[in-house]
């Protein structure tokens, strides 16, 4: 409830302030479990993705916004999962797979922190651990520029696609590391 009321302002605040065109919309129509991948340039990067893709994400989040009440009630309210990003996060991993078993989203900004351009940097391996181990359908989506105040931002929607072949193999860290270079070239082609 909480998140559509959050999602509706931020519909309007990002409109005005920060309006964007996007391409391949066409793809945004996913069903089931759906792991929506982004590049970070921004704080607003949650904010437009979320008003981009119309379904409920829990964003994938790090640990250090959580540390203030305020920050940290109103994140839980809009189902962010916290993430230790310095090592694996078995809980956040946890929390990850329950909502994509659910055949709900999440929201992943696979480079782990925000970057001072829109060039994309190298994947985090757990994206590629949770992608293999859920199965879920995964949503590439480039934000090409950095945000300036009433000037457009491009919003680039990839094609969704599915891991093949790996349910057939154990999960190794060179299977996580292959995973993750497919997500990281489909980002890099949008």
């Amino acid at each position: 409830m909480l998140y559509r009321a959050l999602r509706a302002i931020a519909v309007a605040l990002v409109k005005i302030f920060f309006p964007y065109k996007v391409s391949g919309r066409e793809y945004l129509d996913v069903k089931g479990p759906l792991i929506a991948i982004s590049n970070h340039t921004s704080m607003l990067d949650p904010l437009v993705l979320g008003v981009v893709v119309k379904r409920t994400i829990a964003y994938i989040a790090k640990i250090e916004l959580f540390k203030h009440p305020f920050a940290r009630w109103l994140l839980l309210k809009v189902n962010a999962i916290p993430v230790n990003r310095h090592g694996s996060d078995v809980s956040a991993i946890k929390q990850s797979l329950r909502v994509l078993k659910g055949g709900g989203a999440i929201g992943i900004f696979p480079e782990g922190t925000r970057g001072k351009t829109a060039e994309i940097r190298p994947f985090e391996r757990g994206l590629g651990f949770i992608a293999i181990k859920s199965g879920a359908t995964i949503l590439p989506v480039r934000f090409k520029k950095l945000y300036k105040i009433f000037r457009g931002q491009t919003v680039v929607i990839g094609k969704p696609f599915k891991l093949d072949g790996f349910d057939t193999e154990p999960i190794t860290m060179e299977s996580v590391s292959r995973a993750t270079e497919i997500c990281e070239n489909a980002m890099k082609a949008l």
